[in-house]
């Protein structure tokens, strides 16, 4: 097969022989922390006088430590553009380069920090009661934004806790007054990036069309990235928000991997319409086959029984931060936490006076903690949509959860 690698306009001297694999990655039994799509192709290239120009003469002994990848490289089929990648020069001599050209959109991004992606600078909100206000714009209409200020209950946030009840949340919100309070006895106060931002910022790095196949109804939009940098000083409220201090320092690559293997989706990368699409691989696995070639099968198919699920899914316990608390159903509740009943709804404990404790909303396919002074709800346990159990075998995520914001308060 005759192939051509182009650099700005310039085809190298020499054809090369490139072969590759086209795997469907649904099937893919690689590692699962590796992110699918990378086509490397590995060559040696004639140094001809042409083709050391265009590498920039990477047989000089003084160019050996300021070798650069080139960006924007082509591969050509008869004529044809097939990939666009990057070219690596792995070693020269005078006479030939050993290269090869790695066609990978996420390469180009993959080991950026999260916090060193472009959230558009300082956002100038105004003075403390114009943040105020509009945290609770951002509560009130949370897909208006790119992120919310969403309350959350986690008594263990500040290192030295205060006699005010308020300092046991982050974003404390007030019902009493419709509104959300701040102060330096409770100073957590701080905006949670949605997840649906986070992967637009960290696919306008790449120079493939992004598409988010998963985050397709409200609920899932309104996924949002837990942080813990408030944005209150000692001198107040500031007026601007920037977005970079709220994101932490984790590559973004391996941020993908996470959600990937959090949310059991797939990375799908299609080197020549240049796109990379988040699907859940749910959605893929329940489509009917383009073509049933069974009865065309040399031999019989074998069927498996397949292995048995777990019972119910948990976070691990992270740090001892209570908001990574979680309190599974059992015979024996954990401390300080008595399990009560089954519900079906919220409603159903305070319409009906039911005591302090840890009740399983089926509804809302989670456990909740009720108390009754002050009048709070807070979702403690996320199920991922799996019934309650007493008993059974349990599967731990080592994954950080990745939270909603489901807290009810009153002055009850």
């Amino acid at each position: 097969m005759s192939w051509k690698v182009q650099i700005a306009g310039e085809y190298l001297d020499g054809s090369f022989d490139f072969s590759f694999e086209l795997n469907n990655s649904v099937f893919d039994t690689n590692n699962t922390s590796i992110l699918p799509g990378q086509f490397s192709f590995p060559a040696d290239v004639a140094l001809t006088t042409k083709n050391k120009s265009i590498l920039k003469n990477p047989h000089l002994v003084n160019n050996a430590s300021s070798i650069e990848d080139i960006e924007d490289v082509w591969i050509y089929c008869y004529g044809s553009a097939l990939f666009n990648g990057t070219l690596i020069i792995l070693s020269a001599n005078p006479s030939t380069c050993k290269i090869s050209i790695v066609a990978n959109p996420i390469r180009s991004f993959k080991d950026k920090p999260l916090n060193q992606l472009d959230f558009g600078g300082d956002r100038t909100i105004g003075n403390s009661a114009a943040m105020l206000a509009h945290a609770k714009a951002t509560a009130l209409n949370p897909l208006n934004f790119d992120y919310i200020f969403a309350p959350i209950y986690n008594p263990n946030f500040l290192n030295t806790p205060t006699a005010d009840a308020r300092s046991a949340f982050q974003n404390y919100y007030k019902f009493a007054t419709d509104a959300f309070e701040v102060g330096h006895d409770y100073p957590a106060f701080m905006p949670f990036m949605r997840l649906e931002y986070m992967l637009q910022r960290i696919f306008s790095e790449c120079a493939y069309t992004f598409s988010n196949a998963f985050q397709v109804n409200n609920e899932l939009r309104n996924i949002i990235l837990y942080n813990n940098y408030s944005i209150w000083t000692k001198a107040g409220l500031p007026t601007t928000i920037n977005l970079k201090n709220h994101a932490s320092k984790t590559k973004s690559g391996d941020f993908i991997k996470k959600v990937v293997a959090t949310f059991c989706l797939g990375v799908f990368t299609n080197p020549w319409y240049r796109t990379v699409k988040i699907i859940p691989i749910n959605d893929l696995l329940s489509r009917q086959t383009e073509l049933d070639w069974t009865q065309y099968a040399v031999r019989g198919q074998s069927v498996e029984k397949p292995s048995g699920q777990f019972d119910y899914i948990t976070y691990k316990e992270e740090g001892g931060d209570a908001v990574y608390q979680d309190f599974p159903v059992s015979d024996v509740p954990p401390v300080g936490f008595t399990y009560q009943k089954e519900v079906e709804n919220l409603d159903e404990i305070e319409s009906n006076g039911l005591p302090t404790g840890l009740y399983y909303v089926r509804s809302r396919h989670s456990y909740y903690y009720y108390n009754t002074s002050p009048f709070l709800f807070k979702r403690v346990y996320c199920e991922l949509g799996l019934a309650p159990v007493r008993t059974g075998d349990k599967i731990e995520l080592t994954l950080p959860p990745l939270f909603d914001y489901e807290i009810f308060q009153g002055d009850g």
